[in-house]
């Protein structure tokens, strides 16, 4: 990405998302490049722009790259007039291209990505920490294999979910330091079996060291530091092997988290890119064999709009274009929906956590 358009990049990223500190730009821009951006150009410069992040991710049984569309954003002056339905639309042919079955993106509103065929496919409550018992706060170096496996417990119980070894771990603990928000690990008979980190403890000397790297010192804040009042902390990105200790934590009294194990709320939104590498990674009910044939209307890629006639044999498909007349008709947020989520029918029951930031 050359470097002028790479500054008006920024610019646009700033006008979008006003809180995101000047750290916080730079240490998103430093994760795309040019083959992964989008943008819409007027008078030279671009007024809108959507990025494309790939995470890795278990779905649907098999280990992916699960890649979500970030960043979303129009210029203030430029916004109303569907820009942005042209960059998503191009991010999501680039997409179909690669053969990428499915992406997922983190909402602003969930109404209005409806329009572009998202649906809500993850799902939440907001709690808080009621505290109670005290647990030793780790003040050594993190040990990000034995966080991952703290990952790996706290996923488990969903069927499609981010995967998080240690080498993600601290990508996201140096992510957060650019802002000064630091990782807490918590133990049990010097077992870790939570970590977070706490939005509103900034500012208490948890940096990089300038060249996008920490110290052991810069990751972990002893317990005695002064903190705001409960009210403004709000935990980010946390995994805990036994939840109900988590909120137990006396150190987090007051803190409020998203609880995944419950469903009161969407979350993050999905959507079919490739509709024919979809039917055929999706997991159908076991032992199921039927042949459906199903039609399929996208409006931003046109080459999900076919019939597919799908092969089920002992839960696995095959899906082959057809002109044979079709069974039912799905537009593509009504064929994300039933693969995300499943109908206990022809798709297995999912539960999905597709989150990193909470």
């Amino acid at each position: 990405m050359d470097p002028k358009t790479l500054t008006e990049l920024k610019k646009l990223y700033r006008d979008g998302f006003p809180e995101d500190s000047e750290a916080a730009v730079s240490w998103f821009f430093s994760r795309v490049n040019e083959k992964n951006a989008a943008y819409f150009v007027t008078g030279g410069k671009p007024v809108s722009a959507g990025y494309i992040i790939d995470k890795p991710a278990v779905l649907w049984g098999r280990r992916r790259k699960m890649p979500y569309l970030s960043a979303l954003s129009t210029k203030t002056e430029y916004r109303g007039q569907g820009l942005i339905r042209s960059v998503i639309t191009e991010l999501l042919s680039r997409l179909y291209r690669r053969g990428a079955p499915v992406c997922a993106l983190y909402p602003f509103n969930h109404d209005y990505y409806k329009r572009f065929g998202f649906c809500d496919v993850s799902f939440c409550a907001e709690r808080t920490i009621r505290g109670g018992e005290t647990y030793p706060h780790l003040s050594i170096t993190p040990p990000f294999k034995e966080l991952a496996r703290v990952q790996s417990a706290f996923t488990k119980p969903f069927t499609n979910r981010l995967v998080f070894g240690a080498k993600e771990i601290l990508a996201k603990t140096e992510e957060f330091a650019v802002d000064g928000v630091p990782l807490y690990v918590y133990a049990d008979g010097g077992k870790p079996f939570a970590y977070c980190f706490i939005s509103g403890d900034q500012g208490l000397g948890v940096r990089g060291q300038g060249n996008g790297q920490l110290s052991d010192a810069a990751i972990f804040q002893p317990l005695a530091v002064r903190r705001p009042p409960p009210a403004t902390r709000f935990i980010y990105h946390y995994a805990a092997t036994d939840l109900e200790k988590f909120s137990r934590c006396e150190q987090l009294k007051g803190c409020a988290y998203i609880d995944f194990s419950e469903s009161g709320r969407p979350y993050v939104q999905g959507r079919v890119v490739n509709a024919k590498a979809a039917l055929e990674a999706a997991p159908y009910m076991p032992h199921l064999n039927k042949t459906v044939v199903l039609r399929i209307t996208d409006p931003l890629i046109a080459e999900n709009n076919r019939a597919f006639k799908v092969t089920i044999q002992d839960g696995r498909a095959a899906a082959a274009e057809t002109t044979e007349p079709p069974a039912q008709t799905l537009g593509i947020g009504e064929l994300t929906q039933l693969l995300f989520l499943g109908d206990g029918l022809m798709v297995q029951k999912q539960k999905n956590i597709f989150t990193d930031q909470y």
